[in-house]
């Protein structure tokens, strides 16, 4: 089973607060994975480095062609940004235009 496997069969339908809170526990993992292992080995010239695996992350994430926030996500997030999600109930999208 490969990673497009996994996020087709796991990750896909969830909520976007749940996939935002996923990926931060995936970078948040990778960089300790990536400091033990530059503690153990020392900075390696052979290792792969945090920024080498978060930009191949974002590059599968660009490949599968599917936005992270379709235009109700980014609606839902900037009104939580700016007020909360009294501001989504309110219907008041003045503020995003």
């Amino acid at each position: 089973m490969n990673v497009d496997d996994v996020y087709e069969q796991h990750v896909r339908g969830l909520p976007l607060a749940d996939r935002l809170r996923l990926a931060e526990r995936i970078v948040a993992q990778a960089a300790l994975e990536a400091q033990g292992s530059t503690d153990a080995a020392g900075a390696s010239a052979g290792g792969e480095t945090l920024g080498s695996r978060l930009r191949a992350i974002r590059a599968r994430i660009e490949r599968s062609g599917e936005p992270l926030l379709d235009e109700a996500g980014i609606r839902q997030e900037l009104a939580e940004r700016r007020g909360g999600v009294a501001a989504l109930e309110l219907g008041d999208d003045a503020h995003l235009r």
